[in-house]
């Protein structure tokens, strides 16, 4: 440099500079530094001036170390601090060693460069990343050349997060119980047990049980349900709780009985049964239809209790075809369940009356009765009888002691109509139709008696003219019957019954000369023959002409019917010497006149006579003038 003039100058802001004194050389020794100081060399050549480039020479202050405070416990979830007092002069960088107090330090963290030294505020440091166990921090502090000093270094213990764990153990017992054990299992951390009477409320009450920190727990006995729930707390970490475990206390089971139909119900009917009042447990009804009684099933859902003591529970059944067993189980938590006393319900098929008949349906006086019967029934029978089953509203009566399938009616007195009540089981009863019998009085006949008009017996003494109606026949009181008066002209052979002749007095008509005899013929009903009176004969005699009145000159008078017995029509022959009309008249036995006709002698031969009677014995009277002739005829 030579022929330069240079000055070397030093500024500790780089902004003001100073000359220092005497320092010409190219080289300068600065000598001690309190603070960092810029240097620069100014030349001066002549009137010409040259500034170097500027060095700056810090000055790094000593590093000064404070202590750290640390809490005993932190979590390693990051809410444990460590802080490092103010004061500090130096670089921060956090350090941990998992070994000892001593040695195996890594840094932890980035550096922290003060904004000022010595630092005025605390430096802190989250434990969030740690490995749960013992640690030991410290803050290693570097200022610049001046090296780098530790801290004393402090022991912390990083607690892992707490793990509540789990709860096992019984959930159920029965009331009068000397409790249960529970365990824990799984967790992390101290042990606290709680329990819980109110665990459902919406700010439920949880005391801690004095003295329980052992994985297990003895609850003791319990009267009522209760939850529990274990608060576990690892170090500094929050308190985790486990899941309520909740012990359900439940009343011992009480059964009662169960009541329905007493009879039963009919086939396709419904039956209502009642469980009755004060059972204690969840109701299940069930049911079978083995007589044994080993295949029950469930019917209908369980029905819980809503207290301690049910209602009563009525359980309306299925349409039933056959006999069917019921009974409840009844349940209450862990406690014993029990089963109520079976109840039975009978099934009755249904009624069928079936049909009633009787040996006769007619009995006579003389007859002791009848018998009836039911077939084709199914039920119970009750026989009834009415004497009025005739009117619109009839009257049964049940007949004591008559429940058989027949039934004998004993002598009857009376027509009386019966008939059979049949039920089956509750099924509803049923009426067969009515059976009639009818009561016929046994026959009783009575004399006939005339009037004293004669003539009477087997005479012809005074005769009556048979156009005579003075005869009159009354058959005596007392008689049981229905009459039908007969006539025979033939000595009784023959009996002819009297057409409309059946009052009890019989005035005589249409009499045919000669003996006519009389009686009364009486029936009753068709389980007895007829029986008829003793006949009477009343003779008669043609009263025509007068006997006084005879014409002498008439020497002939005659009529023959032909053919006779006939089967469609007969004519008359006539002897006579007169041309007088002839009259025709035909009688039935009952003395009926049914035909009668007037012609010439001359127009007998064409006249077709009796073409309209029916199978008989007629009598033909043919008259002319005073002269008469009776003929009996016979149609077949």
């Amino acid at each position: 440099m030579y022929g330069k003039k240079t000055t070397i100058t030093g500024s500790t802001l780089g902004t003001t500079w100073t000359a220092i004194t005497g320092a010409t050389s190219a080289t300068l020794a600065t000598g001690a530094l309190t603070a960092s100081t810029a240097f620069r060399v100014v030349s001066t050549v002549g009137s010409c001036t040259a500034i170097s480039d500027t060095m700056r020479v810090r000055v790094n202050p000593a590093a000064v170390i404070k202590t750290i405070t640390a809490p005993a416990n932190v979590c390693i979830d990051g809410t444990g601090t460590l802080t490092l007092a103010s004061g500090t002069v130096g670089v921060i960088q956090w350090q941990r060693s998992t070994t000892s107090s001593t040695a195996g330090f890594t840094n932890v963290g980035s550096p922290v460069v003060p904004t000022v030294s010595p630092t005025t505020a605390t430096s802190t440091f989250a434990v969030n990343s740690a490995t749960a166990g013992p640690s030991w921090y410290r803050v290693m502090l570097t200022s610049g050349v001046c090296g780098s000093t530790p801290t004393a270094a402090v022991s912390v213990t990083i607690n892992p997060l707490s793990v509540a764990g789990t709860i096992s153990g019984s959930t159920g017992l029965c009331a009068g119980n000397t409790g249960t054990t529970l365990t824990l299992a799984g967790n992390t951390g101290s042990i606290a047990w709680q329990k819980s009477t109110n665990w459902t409320a919406a700010s439920p009450t949880w005391t801690a049980v004095a003295g329980a920190t052992a994985n297990t727990f003895a609850t003791g006995a319990l009267a009522a349900s209760t939850a529990f729930r274990v608060a576990v707390t690892s170090g500094a970490c929050s308190v985790a709780n486990t899941a309520n475990h909740v012990i359900t206390v439940s009343p011992a089971v009480v059964t009662k009985t169960i009541s329905g139909p007493v009879v039963g119900v009919c086939q396709g009917s419904t039956a209502s049964l009642v469980l009755a009042l004060g059972t204690v447990g969840t109701i299940q009804w069930q049911s079978t239809t083995d007589t044994l009684n080993t295949s029950w099933v469930n019917v209908g859902s369980a029905i819980a209790p809503t207290a301690a003591t049910n209602a009563a529970n009525t359980y309306v059944t299925s349409a039933l075809s056959t006999k069917t067993f019921y009974r409840v189980l009844l349940t209450s938590g862990v406690c014993t369940s029990a089963y109520t006393k079976i109840y039975t319900v009978l099934v009755s098929t249904p009624t069928v009356s079936g049909t009633a008949s009787a040996a006769t349906n007619n009995v006579c006086g003389v007859n002791t009765g009848t018998t009836l019967t039911l077939a084709n029934n199914n039920g119970t029978i009750q026989w009834q009888s009415s004497t009025n089953w005739t009117a619109a509203t009839p009257t049964w009566t049940a007949i004591t002691g008559a429940t058989a399938n027949t039934y004998a009616t004993g002598a009857l007195t009376a027509s009386k109509a019966y008939r059979a009540v049949v039920k089956s089981g509750t099924c509803s009863s049923l009426n067969t139709d009515p059976v009639v019998i009818t009561y016929y009085a046994a026959i009783v006949t009575k004399t006939i008696t005339a009037n004293a008009t004669t003539p009477t017996g087997l005479s012809s003494t005074a005769a009556l003219c048979t156009s005579s109606t003075a005869k009159i026949l009354t058959l005596g009181t007392g008689y049981v019957g229905s009459i039908q008066w007969q006539t025979s002209t033939d000595g009784g052979t023959t009996w002819t019954n009297i057409s409309g002749a059946t009052a009890a007095t019989y005035t005589v008509t249409g009499a045919v000369v000669g003996a006519n005899m009389f009686r009364v013929q009486l029936s009753n009903g068709p389980c007895q023959a007829a029986q008829n009176t003793a006949a009477v004969t009343v003779w008669y005699k043609s009263c025509v002409k007068a006997e006084e009145d005879v014409d002498v000159t008439s020497t002939v008078f005659d009529a023959v019917a032909y053919p006779n017995p006939y089967d469609q029509f007969f004519t008359i022959q006539l002897s006579t010497e007169s041309d007088d009309q002839v009259s025709i008249m035909v009688y039935d036995m009952a003395g009926k006149l049914l035909e009668n006709v007037s012609v010439q002698p001359s127009d007998l031969e064409s006249l077709q006579i009796g073409r309209e009677l029916s199978t008989g014995v007629y009598n033909v009277v043919v008259t002319q003038g005073k002269d008469a002739k009776v003929v009996r005829m016979m149609k077949r």
